[in-house]
C-alpha cells in the first residue's frame, strides 16, 4: 500500500480519482483477493489499475469510460479492454445486481474476476507477444481478452450468489457486531466457503428455512427492582405510582386493604442457560438428513446469538466429537461455525445415551445459572439409560428436546421435555425445531 499511494496513476473510468488513497485500497483489496484463490497463477491482468477499474465497474451504478484516446498506459489500455468487454456482456447486469453500492460483494466479484481472467489467458498471452506482428497481436490480444471476460463473467456469477448467501448468514449472525468493513478482513475465507459444494447445499437449505425470520420473545419474571413493563393493581408500596400519594388517606387505605392501588409492573429477562445441539452423523443419516440437521443447528446458533446465550454443537455416531463453542456473534466465529458444519461427513453407529451423557457433563461445567437445552436430532432407534439420563438432566439443570427424523424411539421420548418427530424434512418443521421451547 505504502509503494502504490506514493504513485500516480490512471485508469480507464471517468469521475475515479485513481490518486485517492480509498481508490488504492480498493484496487490493492482487489489484488490480495484474486492472488489468494488464483492459485499462484501469474498475469499482467493482476495490477491496481485493471483491479481500480474492475471494481468501480461493478460498485458504480452507471460507469462511464473514457475516450480511448485519453487513455494513457498499458495497464490503463489493457482495463480498457476488459472494462469494454465486461459492460457488453449480456450476463453483467445479474452480477450488478448484487454489487452495487456494496464495496463487499464489488471486491469479492472483482478478486474472483481477475483470477478467473489470470488464468484463461495467461499462457495465450505469452504466446501472443513471442510469435506475431505488433497491429495482427494487438488485436488478437483483444479478443483473447474478450473471450476470457465472457468466460470468466460467468463463473462470477455463480459463485457470487453463493458469496451472498454466506454473507447474509454472517450478517444475520453478526448483526450489530461490526461493518462491512470488517467482513472484507474475511473475504477469502468467505469465497473458499461459497466454493464448497457442501456449504452450498447447506446454504440452499438455509436460505428456504430463513430462520432469521422467526420472532424472538425473551422470557420475563415480576421483579421489584426490574424494568418498567407497564402497570397493574396490588399492595406492593415499593412500586406504588406517585400519584397514588395524592389520594385522600381514607381512600387510599381503602384501596391499600383491597389491594387495588395503581402500581409500577416491573419484569427482568429470565436468565437463559446454553443451546446444545445434538447431531446423530451415523451412516444412517447421509443425505438430506444431514443437511437438513446441519441447517437447523445453525437457526438454533442464530436464536442462541438474538437471546444472548452460548451454543454449543457436538457431532456424534457410536462415539461423540468435537465440542464446538459459539457466543460473541462475530463474523469469524460464524465463519467457525459454517466451516465446521461443512467438513462433517456421515458414518458410524448410534450411541445416544453416551452422547447425551457428555453433553450433559459439559454443561455442568458452565458457569451459566438458567435452564439450559439440550436439542438432540437423530433418527436412530437406540434404547436410552432413562434413569441416567434423568440424573444428568437434573444435575446439569437442563431439559433434553429429542427430534426424531423420520422415525419413533419409545425410550427417548420418555426422558424429553419437547419430543418431535420429523415426517418431512422441510423448512416448516425446521422452523418449528428451532422455535421450540
Amino acid at each position: 500500500m505504502h509503494e502504490l499511494s506514493a504513485t500516480s496513476i490512471e485508469g480507464s473510468l471517468r469521475g475515479v480519482n485513481y490518486d485517492s488513497a480509498l481508490t488504492k485500497y480498493r484496487g490493492l483489496r482487489v489484488l490480495n483477493i484474486c492472488k489468494a484463490i488464483a492459485e499462484g497463477v501469474s498475469s499482467p491482468i493482476i495490477n491496481p489499475v485493471v483491479g481500480i477499474d474492475t471494481y468501480y465497474t461493478l460498485f458504480l451504478p452507471y460507469p462511464l469510460l473514457k475516450p480511448f484516446n485519453e487513455v494513457r498506459g498499458e495497464s490503463a489500455e489493457l482495463s480498457y479492454t476488459v472494462v469494454t468487454a465486461m459492460l457488453a456482456h449480456p450476463a453483467l447486469h445479474k452480477v450488478k445486481s448484487l454489487t452495487v453500492g456494496d464495496s463487499f460483494t464489488s471486491s469479492i466479484a472483482s478478486g474472483i474476476m481477475l483470477s478467473q481472467l489470470a488464468k484463461e489467458f495467461s499462457k495465450k498471452l505469452d504466446a501472443l507477444r513471442n510469435s506475431m506482428l505488433q497491429r495482427s497481436r494487438e488485436n488478437a490480444w483483444r479478443r483473447t481478452i474478450e473471450e476470457a471476460v465472457e468466460r470468466s463473467i460467468v463463473k462470477v456469477s455463480e459463485d457470487l450468489e453463493a458469496v451472498v448467501k454466506v454473507k447474509r448468514y454472517i450478517e444475520e449472525a453478526a448483526a450489530g457486531k461490526g461493518s462491512s468493513l470488517s467482513l472484507e478482513e474475511h473475504a477469502e475465507e468467505v469465497i473458499r466457503l461459497a466454493k464448497n459444494s457442501d456449504v452450498r447445499r447447506l446454504l440452499e437449505v438455509l436460505m428456504k428455512t430463513r430462520p432469521w425470520s422467526t420472532s424472538v420473545k425473551k422470557q420475563k419474571y415480576a421483579c421489584r427492582r426490574g424494568e418498567l413493563s407497564g402497570y397493574s393493581l396490588g399492595k406492593d408500596i415499593e412500586r406504588l405510582v406517585p400519584k397514588m400519594h395524592a389520594l385522600p388517606s381514607e381512600i387510599f387505605l381503602h384501596k391499600f386493604i383491597e389491594g387495588r392501588l395503581l402500581l409500577y409492573e416491573k419484569r427482568l429477562a429470565k436468565e437463559l442457560g446454553p443451546i446444545y445441539c445434538l447431531i446423530d452423523k451415523s451412516g444412517s443419516m447421509n443425505g438430506m438428513k444431514i443437511t437438513w440437521a446441519k441447517a437447523v443447528a445453525i437457526g438454533l446458533y442464530l436464536r442462541a446469538i438474538r437471546e444472548t446465550r452460548c451454543f454449543y454443537l457436538r457431532f456424534f455416531d457410536s462415539e461423540v466429537h468435537q465440542l464446538m463453542k459459539a457466543s460473541s456473534g462475530k463474523a469469524s466465529e460464524a465463519i467457525k461455525i459454517l466451516d465446521y458444519l461443512s467438513r462433517v461427513r456421515s458414518s458410524g453407529g448410534t450411541d445416544i445415551t453416551k452422547a447425551i451423557l457428555i453433553a450433559l457433563s459439559d454443561l455442568r461445567r458452565t458457569t451459566h445459572k438458567g435452564l439450559s437445552e439440550v436439542v438432540l436430532i437423530t433418527d436412530g432407534v437406540d434404547r436410552v439409560d432413562e434413569l441416567r439420563i434423568h440424573r444428568g438432566l437434573k444435575a446439569a439443570n437442563a431439559r433434553l428436546l429429542a427430534v426424531m427424523i423420520l422415525g419413533d424411539n419409545a425410550s427417548l421420548k420418555k426422558v424429553s421435555s419437547n419430543y418431535f418427530t420429523v415426517v418431512k424434512l422441510s423448512k416448516e418443521e425446521a422452523l418449528r425445531v428451532v422455535e421450540l421451547k
